[in-house]
Formats: structure tokens, C-alpha cells, sequence
């Protein structure tokens, strides 16, 4: 037995030396609100071990994701169940099979409040489907692709079972503060934090997910005529914080890493140039085409 609790050193690439930093790191705990179904946080334990074994296997870290999308797959079934939603139907031929999850999203999940999360669930269900049917044994361990979807689906496990009040909560202020974004458009916009700062033409998009904001937007890049005719396109800047605030001439908050952030109308003459010459060749692309 002793040969299945040796440390796997391709954890070393990520950093993990011994079992408290690599628990810390890695394994992500389920932490449920209270009308979450019991099914589904008892599954998520499991999950939970599965993690807590990769230290050991690498590999087991996708059958901890493997294990999460299945609690997805329940998940979404209880919840059917709550609104008296059959779980089957009728085929043509009049046989009774399974509804898909698809399906299901889409009959509990009904109304524009509900779009970035039904986007959330079958984008989620879209990876379980190519993790399900592997072409070879083929597996990303600790990678930053299996980490990132483990805690999105604890997070999706939650807000399933969320009121539809929250929803709508949530569209409501997404769409206050996109129409507040709007107010900056149409002037050149400093992004400062502790990277280079970055210029901005314009807020395209806001998602709110959990308390945190994603703003689409659409950076001034030099040259712009002449990549976008070359590229065809001109790659959207995504920038996700909390504690947002938006003020009449800034917008602050915090990024993901604890740093601040803010964003700011400038006056600098270069920005404004660099504002103009980008404008100008939106305009010249536009006509052109």
C-alpha cells in the first residue's frame, strides 16, 4: 500500500513541496448554502478526498472534476424535481426516455435574468461531455484548466439552488452599472493597477458572478487600420474585480489578485491622440468594408 502514498513530483511544477501547501492550494472545499440539497453536499465531499488523493496521483485530480460534473448532472435533476418538472418524456414513437440536461436547463431556468447563468451551466455541460468521451488516456492534473473548473462548479452547485429573487437581483445590477459604464465611452480611458497601464476605448459587457464583475472592453491599440485588416479582429480586454465602485470620473476596485484597479477619463495629450487615431481607423474600417 505503501507505494500508492508517495508523493507525485509533478506537483513540484506548481509549486508544492509538501501536503499543508498543496491542501491549501488544491484542494477546494465545498462550502454550501443552507438549501442546497444534502445529496449533493455529501457528493462533493467525495470530490473533496478525490482532490486531497492527487497529491499522491496526479491524475486524480480529473476524476475529481470528472466527479463534480457528475454532482452537476444531479444537481440539476433535484432541482427539476423541486419545480415538479419531469425528469422524462415522451419520445416520438411514444416511448418514455430521459430528458437531456439541456432540456432541463433550459425548463428551469427561464427569463433574460437567467442568461449569463444558463450560458454558465451549458458551457460547464460542454466540457462534461468532451471529459466523458476521451479519445486516450489522456489527463491535466493540477493544471490551471481542471482548478478553475472545480471551483466554478462549486460555485454553479450553489447558486442552482439559489431563489429566483437572486437572479434578478443580480441582472438588475448588472444592468445599472453597464449604463453607468456607458457615461465613459467616448473617451479615452487609463486602466491603472500594478501592470503597465492599458488604454481603453470603451465597456462593451458586464457579467456579475458572486459579489465579483467582469468588464468586457475594448482596448486602443496602435496601428488598428492596418492590424484589423490583417487579424480581422482585435482581441477584447476581460477585466475582473470586486468591490467595484463607480464615481462621476473614476471607477475603482479590487482585482483578483488583491490589488487595486482603477479606471479613469484622461487628459493627457498623447491619450487623447492615441484616442483620435484609433477612432479615425474604426471609421476608415467601417467605410471599407
Amino acid at each position: 500500500m505503501q507505494d500508492y502514498y508517495k508523493f507525485d513530483e509533478r506537483w513540484e511544477i506548481q509549486g508544492i513541496k509538501d501536503l499543508k501547501s498543496y491542501e491549501e492550494k488544491f484542494v477546494i472545499k465545498g462550502s454550501f448554502h443552507s438549501k442546497v440539497p444534502k445529496d449533493v453536499k455529501e457528493a462533493f465531499i467525495t470530490a473533496e478526498h478525490l482532490m486531497a488523493h492527487a497529491y499522491y496521483c496526479w491524475g486524480m485530480y480529473d476524476e475529481a472534476l470528472n466527479k463534480c460534473f457528475r454532482i452537476l448532472e444531479m444537481a440539476v435533476k433535484l432541482k427539476a424535481k423541486e419545480l415538479d418538472i419531469p425528469l422524462k418524456r415522451l419520445n416520438k414513437k411514444g416511448k418514455e426516455i430521459e430528458c437531456s440536461q439541456s432540456s432541463l436547463i433550459d425548463q428551469i431556468f427561464k427569463g433574460k435574468h437567467y442568461e449569463l447563468f444558463k450560458s454558465r451551466l451549458q458551457h460547464a455541460r460542454k466540457i462534461r461531455n468532451f471529459k466523458m468521451h476521451p479519445d486516450g488516456n489522456s489527463y491535466a492534473g493540477g493544471l490551471a484548466f481542471n482548478v478553475k473548473n472545480v471551483k466554478n462548479l462549486s460555485i454553479v452547485l450553489n447558486d442552482i439552488f439559489q431563489p429566483e429573487t437572486y437572479f434578478i437581483e443580480q441582472y438588475k445590477l448588472t444592468e445599472n452599472i453597464e449604463r453607468k459604464l456607458q457615461e465613459f465611452n467616448n473617451h479615452p480611458i487609463v486602466l491603472e493597477s500594478n501592470e503597465p497601464s492599458i488604454l481603453i476605448y470603451k465597456f462593451l459587457k458586464v457579467k456579475t458572478i458572486n459579489n465579483q464583475f467582469v468588464i468586457t472592453c475594448l482596448p486602443i491599440i496602435e496601428n488598428a487600420y492596418e492590424c484589423i485588416q490583417e487579424l480581422e479582429y482585435i482581441n477584447l480586454l476581460s477585466i475582473r474585480l470586486s468591490r467595484l465602485e463607480i464615481n462621476s470620473d473614476e471607477i475603482t476596485g479590487i482585482s483578483l489578485g488583491g490589488n487595486k484597479i482603477r479606471l479613469f477619463v484622461t487628459s493627457n495629450p498623447d491619450d487623447i491622440k492615441k484616442f483620435e487615431v484609433f477612432t479615425a481607423d474604426l471609421a476608415r474600417l467601417s467605410t471599407s468594408e
